[in-house]
């Protein structure tokens, strides 16, 4: 079987199984009519680990998948994968630097436009359209402040 398939099968039961105990630790009834805060992580929880057993199953079921396959078979796949580490890198850099809002303008404008290879239309849309619809989701309806930054470039967003 191929390592890395499960080892990776074995952290996702690992993370489950954590997602889980913070979930009993909290509270998983459901008292009165709400249900308490940990219900829905346990589950996920729960959902991601079955998922993980499942990939075991598959893997200790298939033998043709014993083989040793190239994690990369290209260079052309260590590239995809270097821009989709270095722009989520650069988000959360930015996320501290100037806030939320103009960080995942930024984001979504690059990674729509170079990564993704959309047309300019689609990308000043949804590089616009995705934080506006975030601001009056998170902030004007369910009241989470995301963060600001250190500098704040677009003011509205403060």
């Amino acid at each position: 079987m191929r390592r890395i398939e499960f080892l990776t099968a074995l952290g996702f039961i690992a993370f489950s199984l954590a997602v889980m105990g913070e979930g009993l630790r909290v509270g998983v009834g459901v008292p009165g009519k709400a249900f308490q805060p940990g219900f829905f992580p346990f589950w996920l929880g729960a959902l991601l680990g079955l998922c993980g057993a499942i990939i075991i199953v598959q893997l200790l079921a298939a033998p043709g998948r014993l083989a040793y396959v190239p994690f990369f078979h290209e260079r052309t796949q260590w590239v995809s994968v270097l821009k989709v580490t270095s722009t989520a890198a650069a988000m959360l850099i930015l996320t501290y630097l100037v806030g939320f809002y103009t960080a995942s303008i930024a984001y979504l404008f690059v990674y729509l436009r170079l990564v993704g290879k959309h047309r300019w239309p689609a990308v000043i849309v949804m590089s616009l359209g995705i934080p506006i619809a975030s601001h009056i989701i998170f902030e004007q309806i369910l009241q989470i402040l995301l963060p600001r930054g250190i500098f704040s470039l677009i003011p509205y967003f403060d």
